[in-house]
């Protein structure tokens, strides 16, 4: 699929170099750019070549040149993460007027028709479907069908989908399927991902450590119970009852995984505070 894009930009984007007197080096290239604005503008900026040139004392004419050739297959990947697959690139290099000006390179962008999703299928496996936070995460899906790709949206759904996970205590899942089948010349994609969080880790035993207090009152300090599903915010309220009992000069909560259990078990850290303090 990747070489038939290739050739079907390089069919519209030609790259048009004038060229005058040659020198073994150019001052500074000025790049405009048209055709885009924005972000998507923001992005291709930051993608050329050309740009970066901007910043060099010195650009050898050898070396300009071929960033004007690359240009156009530059500017096709920056467009690509906002769902523009098939745009019209031309790429114009003009000589300067006097020998202290900057080259001017005029990079004109047609962007075209956006990608369009033509069908999104999101599936999640095991206990997790049926929690409340991962069915709102199916609800917020960024992608419907017949909205526009944007792959920072998938990147960024993924990853609070894995943050989820970490979060609630589903440490073996794994993604079945995970793509994006892109038919540029169709505009369009289809999405397919098939997540299976697999188990839900439980808290596991709990070991007071050494600071000498009696177990019966390390127990009422422990707000975790052996068994309880696994949620991260609950070892923050238990470092903080700790920390806030007064008997304590500093406190660690340490986790240890399971897999074998699916169990997360809890040790202690604790410096016990000076008497009479």
């Amino acid at each position: 699929m990747h070489s038939s894009i290739r050739i079907h930009l390089r069919r519209f984007a030609g790259v048009l170099l004038l060229f005058g007197t040659v020198s073994s080096h150019a001052a500074t290239v000025r790049t405009e750019i048209t055709g885009v604005d924005g972000e998507t503008l923001a992005n291709v900026r930051a993608s050329l070549s050309l740009v970066q040139a901007e910043s060099l004392d010195d650009v050898s004419i050898w070396r300009l040149r071929q960033m004007a050739d690359d240009a156009a297959e530059e500017v096709r990947l920056a467009l690509q993460p906002f769902g523009l697959y098939n745009p019209r690139v031309a790429v114009r290099l003009i000589e300067p007027d006097g020998p202290e000006a900057a080259w001017t390179a005029r990079v004109q962008v047609v962007p075209g028709d956006p990608v369009r999703i033509e069908r999104a299928q999101i599936r999640i496996e095991g206990p997790a479907a049926e929690l409340p936070e991962f069915t709102r995460w199916q609800a917020d899906w960024p992608l419907p069908e017949d909205s526009v790709l944007r792959h920072l949206a998938w990147r960024q759904h993924l990853d609070r989908l894995e943050g989820l996970a970490d979060e609630l205590g589903f440490f073996k899942a794994r993604y079945l399927d995970r793509r994006i089948e892109v038919e540029p010349f169709r505009n369009e994609a289809t999405i397919d991902l098939h997540y299976d969080a697999g188990p839900r880790y439980a808290f596991g035993s709990v070991d007071f450590g050494d600071a000498g207090f009696e177990t019966d009152l390390m127990r009422r300090l422990t707000v975790i119970d052996a068994g309880q599903p696994y949620v991260a915010g609950e070892l923050d309220r238990q470092r903080e009852v700790l920390a806030r009992s007064g008997y304590f000069e500093s406190v660690i909560v340490e986790t240890r995984r399971d897999p074998e259990r699916d169990a997360v078990d809890l040790s202690y850290e604790l410096q016990r505070r000076p008497p009479n303090t």
